[in-house]
C-alpha cells in the first residue's frame, strides 16, 4: 500500500501453500491504510485515509467495483462480521476513524470536546448505514480525566 493510491494483490491458495509471485496493481484512493477480506474472500475492502472513502475490490477480477464515500474523515481501521455462511453480501463492515470530531457546544480546549466515530457499512449495498459517535469511549475518557 502506498500514498500513491495503489495496492498490490497477490493470488494465494492457502490450503496448497501457493502464493503467486506476480502482483496485480489496483488503483484505489489516496493513502490506502488498511485492508480486510470478506469471510469467503470474494471482496477486499480498502480504507483510503486521505480520500475519506472505502474501495471495494472484486478479488477474482482484481478491480474496484465501488467506492464508498464517508462523512467522517480519516478512515483507518477495518473489521468485518462473519455469520458463517457462503454469502459475503450479508456482512457488516466497521470502519474506525483516526480523527475525532468536535462536539457541538463544547469548549474546544477541554479533554472531552471531541468524539470518536465508527462508520458502519452494509456489504449488501456497499453503503454507510450509520456513522455512530463512540460515546462509551468518550464517557470512559472523561471519567479518567476528572478523577
Amino acid at each position: 500500500m502506498s500514498i500513491s493510491g495503489t495496492i498490490s494483490i497477490l493470488k494465494a491458495s492457502l490450503p496448497n501453500g501457493v502464493i503467486s509471485k506476480n502482483a496485480q496493481v489496483v488503483k484505489v484512493g489516496t493513502e490506502p491504510y488498511s485492508v480486510v477480506l470478506t469471510p469467503n474472500g470474494k471482496y477486499l475492502y480498502v480504507a483510503n485515509a486521505r480520500s475519506n472513502n472505502i474501495s471495494v475490490i472484486d478479488t477474482v477480477a482484481c478491480s474496484v467495483v465501488k467506492t464508498i464515500p464517508l462523512t467522517v474523515p480519516e478512515p483507518r481501521g477495518l473489521a468485518i462480521s462473519n455469520d458463517g455462511d457462503e454469502d459475503d453480501r450479508d456482512e457488516t463492515l466497521y470502519v474506525t476513524h483516526f480523527l475525532s470530531l468536535p462536539i457541538e457546544k463544547r469548549n474546544g480546549g477541554s479533554g472531552d470536546a471531541k468524539e470518536a466515530f465508527v462508520s458502519v457499512i452494509s456489504t449488501a449495498t456497499n453503503s454507510v448505514t450509520t456513522a455512530a459517535a463512540n460515546t462509551a469511549a468518550s464517557s470512559v475518557s472523561r471519567g479518567r480525566n476528572h478523577r
